[in-house]
């Protein structure tokens, strides 16, 4: 009879505007807010995989919130160890088929390196870990590959949550203790693998405490919320059916903001403005913009999720990878013929918080990125106020890496 171990993978996306993640119950398949089945066809780039991991667990009546690079970081690692159709499967879902392994893993690290040449005021930090169990021959060329292109942490696989969670704290600025459960770990499991996304940073004008006031903000309930408000320069859109608006973060003086919050307010609600929502949108929308003089009011909240992905990766066409018997895992690990080993479960756990300063309250220098246009005296700029629904998303503006998106419904 067939010996089946396991390997557990834990994603941790976590910001100090942001996100965490954590152990949480696997979750019902096919629940899921909209009628939207992502056929692994469609999945073409990294970037699509953003919006169909978005659309396969978004829920209509929470706010929402994820790390779309975390996950596609933490799944990375473990294809280069996959082989087979299990391979092929995960190419597929992570939009990475048409690119070959070597080339695939230095763009992996190019990225990474990217991301994290931020400000002196901002920072993004990208952390790796894999925990292996010592009586298990993990390929050497694996954890080479782990250390070398996603500057992985190679670690034993330790008898208790402690040290992971001793991890997980210096990873997360202190804010995530107890990523597991502190006593002993499942016998079963010979891996886990933690991915942890912090993202801290300031606005490119911040606003104004003082000018923070209670206002309606009309969701899934009428409420009165702390909404910050600013007269600047913007790039945005009005129109009848939509509102829009990106804030830049902080950058360097005189260079281009790196990182951009985009925010989407479709008057129709978000049910009907996701079913016609894509990347290419996102962007043709994003060119639409102009830069004008606005009063932009927007509304300051904190947003704490939980998600099990294993019925979402299956659903989008990674099902190998998680079945006990057909999983294939050869480019990770020796094993014998009546030994397999198979993904248990992939966890991620977010959480962001939007205030006057940034993504995280920190005292910051007033240095205007982008000049104030000079508007005709007597001319009132127009006012464009979140008050509804709405999409976010942060981006790294020159490579249009989608770091985190989600969705605000109830600010209170």
């Amino acid at each position: 009879m067939k010996k089946i171990t396991y390997i557990l993978v834990t994603i941790i996306a976590i910001s100090l505007v942001s996100f965490y993640l954590i152990y949480s119950p696997r979750s019902p398949k096919g629940d899921f807010m909209f009628d939207y089945i992502v056929n692994p066809e469609d999945i073409h780039s990294p970037k699509d995989f953003s919006f169909a991991v978005f659309f396969m667990l978004v829920d209509k009546k929470e706010n929402f919130f994820i790390s779309p690079y975390s996950l596609h970081s933490a799944l990375s690692i473990v294809y280069t160890g996959a082989d087979g159709q299990t391979k092929e499967e995960m190419a597929n879902v992570l939009g990475v088929s048409e690119l070959e392994l070597e080339d695939f893993k230095k763009a992996s690290l190019e990225l990474k390196k990217h991301l994290e040449q931020t400000t002196k005021e901002s920072e993004v930090s990208i952390a790796n870990a894999l925990f292996l169990k010592n009586n298990y021959l993990f390929l050497e060329n694996f954890k080479r590959d782990a250390e070398k292109y996603f500057e992985a942490k190679i670690d034993h696989l330790p008898e208790t949550g402690k040290p992971i969670n001793e991890w997980v704290t210096k990873n997360t600025n202190n804010k995530i203790k107890d990523i597991i459960d502190s006593g002993p770990i499942d016998e079963k499991t010979v891996a886990i693998l933690l991915n942890a996304v912090h993202f801290k940073a300031p606005w490119g004008i911040v606003f104004e405490k003082s000018e923070t006031s209670k206002r309606v903000f009309f969701g899934n309930r009428k409420a009165n919320v702390d909404m910050m408000e600013r007269e600047g320069n913007y790039k945005h859109l009005i129109r009848e059916d939509l509102k829009a608006v990106s804030i830049n973060y902080k950058s360097e003086f005189g260079s281009e903001s790196r990182y951009s919050f985009h925010a989407f307010m479709p008057e129709k609600g978000l049910a009907e403005f996701y079913q016609n929502f894509n990347i290419e949108t996102f962007n043709q929308l994003k060119e639409e913009m102009k830069n004008d003089e606005i009063i932009l009011r927007v509304p300051k909240f904190k947003i704490e999720n939980n998600f099990s992905l294993v019925g979402t990766l299956e659903i989008m066409g990674m099902q190998k990878a998680f079945d006990m018997r057909e999983a294939n895992f050869a480019n990770m690990v020796g094993i014998e013929k009546e030994e397999n080993v198979f993904i248990s479960e992939v966890i991620h756990k977010t959480f962001v918080e939007i205030d006057e300063e940034g993504t995280e309250a920190a005292a910051v220098t007033f240095e205007p990125m982008e000049p104030e246009s000079i508007y005709e005296p007597g001319k009132k700029p127009k006012i464009l106020e979140l008050n509804k629904p709405f999409l976010f998303i942060i981006e790294e503006v020159e490579t249009g890496t989608i770091l985190f998106i989600g969705h605000l419904v109830d600010p209170s």
